[in-house]
């Protein structure tokens, strides 16, 4: 029999380098994480915008209840609505998405597509800007084409 028995266990000297060395890469990660997400977010965000107006133009072309469609861009909110414009709307049509409030909005703010032709008489550029100052656009020109 051995006189020496060995122990099986980590010192702690063994344990505080763990955990050091895992603070280390938590530093590292957290912003690169944090803008990686932020990117996506305000991704997200501009192809909502893009396929509201894009479902706005289609309803619109469809006639469907043979009126026009449109859409309105707020901070926090994206809304496909039916009628001639967002303050005149039939509230009971609304389809509302959510913008996370990292994402500021500037820029053409209301398109509305006239019905059968999908026709837009707002055009410009609609502009997405996240915390981290990443932008996306969406474009909207007088034929109802939508591009981001």
């Amino acid at each position: 029999m051995s006189a020496h028995r060995h122990k099986k266990g980590f010192t702690l000297l063994e344990i505080t380098l763990s955990i050091g060395l895992l603070a280390i890469l938590s530093v590292i990660a957290l912003p690169v994480y944090r803008s990686f997400q932020l990117n996506t977010e305000s991704a997200n965000t501009s192809t909502i915008v893009a396929q509201s107006m894009r479902r706005a133009s289609a309803l619109s072309r469809a006639g469907q209840d043979d009126t026009t469609w449109g859409v309105n861009v707020q901070p926090g909110t994206v809304t496909v609505f039916r009628g001639a414009s967002y303050a005149t709307r039939d509230t009971t049509y609304d389809e509302d998405f959510d913008i996370p409030s990292n994402v500021s909005v500037s820029g053409l703010s209301e398109v509305v597509f006239d019905a059968l032709t999908g026709n837009s008489a707002s055009t410009g550029v609609l502009t997405l800007t996240d915390v981290n100052g990443g932008v996306k656009t969406v474009t909207v020109n007088e034929n109802g084409m939508v591009e981001y």
